[in-house]
């Protein structure tokens, strides 16, 4: 069996597609009278599939419209071979073009090809660019599980999820205050070692004075000494600079997870001549 949302007219375009169209023309759509907070996310082919075709999609995150869908393909003149810095400044480089004044602030992953191209360009001076918190915290996550792996290292593993879930309280809770925000972000280095008040006497953590949760109990089972190896690995996870630089443009509202949850589950054939 086979079911669709909608009719096909002469059997080749679909009804609800050609109606969509015809309405953004004939009732004045305003899209051109307001900012655009735009999410990007690109991807070389469907999963399982060789790595020869580029699809990057722009996802309007008010309203989770596909704003608009750029195919490219490897051989395509501007695609370097698997060259991913290359497939974003061609594809959405090319697509953002069209659009420049209608747009906001714009989300992405945290590529550092990206940003220095919003940066230089001219052309995208208006975009605010923004980094989506999921693929920054993903690293930390891979870092501490990498780190509780090795020998000397018997708490990581304990401490995990907890500073996970520290970086999303913080992340949400400081929204507007991103610098107050990084600041308890770093605390948690006080957290494991037992320490939860009198904080303000630490230089790096300016404004903070206590942790922000209830009073918890005195078990020490799994509290890290502040002179071992296993904290000082621990503290270069947290105050890695890229993490760091990145909480400070992270957007505590948007993020890319309409176009990943597009790209996981869209299917596109591309034809070459």
């Amino acid at each position: 069996q086979s079911w669709s949302s909608q009719p096909r007219l002469r059997g080749r375009y679909w009804e609800g597609n050609i109606k969509l169209a015809c309405a953004a023309h004939t009732t004045g759509l305003p899209l051109p009278k307001r900012g655009v907070d735009v999410s990007i996310d690109g991807r070389y082919d469907s999963p399982g599939f060789c790595a020869t075709n580029c699809t990057v999609s722009f996802v309007d995150l008010n309203t989770n419209f596909i704003l608009m869908v750029v195919n490219m393909n490897k051989r395509m003149r501007g695609i370097a071979r698997f060259y991913r810095g290359k497939k974003w400044s061609n594809g959405e480089g090319r697509s953002e073009g069209g659009t420049e004044e209608n747009r906001r602030p714009d989300v992405q992953d945290n590529d550092a090809k990206i940003g220095k191209m919003l940066r230089k360009d001219v052309n995208f001076k208006n975009i605010k660019h923004l980094l989506d918190f999921w693929h920054l915290i993903k690293g930390i996550n891979h870092d501490l599980r990498e780190l509780a792996k090795k020998k000397g290292c018997p708490n990581i593993q304990f401490w995990r999820r907890k500073i996970i879930n520290h970086a999303y309280f913080v992340h949400f809770k400081f929204a507007r205050n991103r610098k107050r925000g990084l600041n308890y972000w770093l605390s948690i280095l006080d957290h494991v070692t037992g320490r939860h008040s009198n904080l303000h006497k630490i230089p790096f953590l300016d404004g903070v004075t206590k942790c922000k949760h209830t009073k918890i109990g005195r078990d020490t089972t799994h509290l890290i000494k502040r002179d071992s190896d296993e904290f000082q690995k621990l503290k270069a996870v947290i105050m890695k600079p890229t993490f760091l630089s990145g909480f400070l443009r992270a957007s505590p509202k948007k993020n890319t997870s309409p176009n990943e949850s597009f790209n996981k589950n869209a299917r596109f054939v591309f034809v070459s001549n």
